[in-house]
This record gives structure tokens, sequence and C-alpha cells, in this order.
């Protein structure tokens, strides 16, 4: 066993699939839920995401030693400033959010004597809520860890236990470069499916005619509006930078079509088509 008690704030999917995952493989003894409705708290005791549960997050980390932040991302820093009194000397806190800078600029302000590692599991759905977590969501994926230089190595060393624990693959990275990768990897293409459908709600018969293909590229576009609402203000600034690239490519795919120039729509299908098979072969 890592941990004695964990408090869980937020018991989503994120954060229910971790209560789930740590309570089945004997890594923490007691989980206690956190979140702002009866109703969700209800839901992860029924799906034994937690042992216990309250919508009072100061009241369930006092007596935690791993505390597990699952919540928006721009929400982090009030929940850490109102968790921050009632942390118990030589807790660990870590977060499962998409975005790593404003998070760690909030847990500076954590009290001496409790520890702080950033995190995020490169693992999800578009699905929301305690009843769509899994135990096995963070098997065979990977877990993001983002020291930075005041993070004890003990604390980290911890982490990296947990998520072995948990059946991830623990790798460490830049807060500011992970920021950067996701915004092109995860952040541009979640935007990018809601202005796809966005821009052909207006069709007749969308249901009917939406092929395979269309609710593929769409899928991703059915999380959580406020959970992206909250990564995409955070990392605004990176997302602003990876979508810029991909306006100039789609002024080179325009030209393209208005040249009807079919070599150069050959060049560029080829070349996404060789980026798309390169990530099966990795």
């Amino acid at each position: 066993m890592l941990f004695e008690r964990a408090a869980i704030i937020g018991v989503g999917l994120i954060g229910g699939s971790m209560g789930l995952a740590v309570r089945r493989r004997g890594l923490v003894g007691r989980v206690t839920g956190v979140a702002r409705t009866q109703a969700t708290l209800d839901r992860a005791l029924a799906v034994g995401a937690a042992d216990d549960v309250t919508t009072d997050a100061a009241e369930a980390v006092a007596d935690a030693d791993f505390v597990y932040l699952a919540t928006p991302v721009r929400s982090m820093p009030a929940i850490m400033e109102r968790i921050a009194p009632h942390l118990p000397d030589g807790c660990l806190v870590t977060d499962g959010g998409s975005t790593k800078r404003e998070v760690l600029d909030a847990a500076s302000a954590l009290p001496a004597g409790v520890d702080f590692v950033g995190g995020h599991p490169l693992a999800g759905s578009e699905q929301s809520g305690p009843s769509a977590a899994s135990s096995d969501l963070f098997a065979g994926t990977v877990y993001f860890l983002t020291p930075v230089a005041t993070t004890d190595a003990s604390a980290l060393a911890r982490m990296r236990e947990l998520v072995a624990g948990i059946g991830a693959q623990a790798i460490e990275v830049d807060p500011h470069g992970h920021d950067r990768m996701l915004a092109g990897t995860s952040h541009l293409p979640h935007l990018v499916a809601a202005a796809l459908c966005n821009a052909v709600a207006q069709l007749p018969d969308l249901s009917q005619f939406a092929g395979g293909g269309f609710r593929e590229t769409t899928r991703i576009a059915a999380g959580q509006p406020e959970m992206w609402r909250d990564i995409l203000l955070s990392n605004a600034d990176e997302v602003s930078a990876s979508l810029a690239h991909l306006r100039e490519g789609l002024e080179g795919w325009e030209a393209a079509l208005a040249r009807a120039d079919g070599d150069a729509l050959m060049e560029l299908l080829e070349r996404a088509r060789a980026v798309r098979e390169g990530l099966e072969e990795s």
C-alpha cells in the first residue's frame, strides 16, 4: 500500500477511474471522493470509485496523505487555495489536468511540508461522470509527470510508483514542452472537431447523411464543454500557435482546389497518410 488515505477531488471520468484503479489494486487504504453534487457522489459510491464521499474538499483532505485533483484545470487554483490550510504535513498532492503551467503556478503557493507533482494521464473518453469511469482506463497508457526544480525527489518517486501501479508508463516532461506538444496533438484536434460540427450544423438531414468518417472525426467534440473550455483558455497561447499553423496549411489546400491542381492535392494527401501511418508503427 502506497498511501493510507486519499482524497480525490472531482470523481468524474478521470478522478473516478483513479479511485477505482487504486482501490482495486490495493494502492490506497481508503478513498474519499469529493464533488459538487450529491448525485455525482452517490454514483461514485455506487460504481466503487470511493469508500466515502463529501462535498467539502477541506474536510476530505484533513487526514489524507494523497490528494488527487481531477476537476477542470481553471478551477484548480481556487481549490488549492481552499484546501491549503487543511493539508497535513507530508501530504502528496497531484493533478490530472491536460495543461500544466497554470496548475504548477498555483501549486507553488501550497504550504511547506506539502509536496506537489504535476501529472497528466494520456487517457480519457468523450464520455464524462463516474458512470464512465473504469479501473483500467490508465492501463497501457502514457502518464506524463511534470517535475520542476523544486519537486521533492521522494514525492516524484512515489508518483512513479503509483503510475506503474495503475498500469501506466510514467514519462517526465518539462511543463512548457508538455503544453506545447499537447496543444497540437490534443487541444487543437478537439477545437477542430468542434468547429467542424458547428460548420455543418445547418446542413439538412445531417444525422442521416453523416457517415462513419464524419462521426469518427468529430467523436471527441462530444467531450465535456466545461473541461475543454478550461483547457483551451489555460493553454491559449500554444493552441493559438497551433491554430495558426493549421490556418496556413488550410490555405495550401484551398489554393490547390482553386487551381484544380491534382498533383498538389496528391502531395498533401500522401504527406498526411505518411504521418498517420507512422502513428500506427510507433
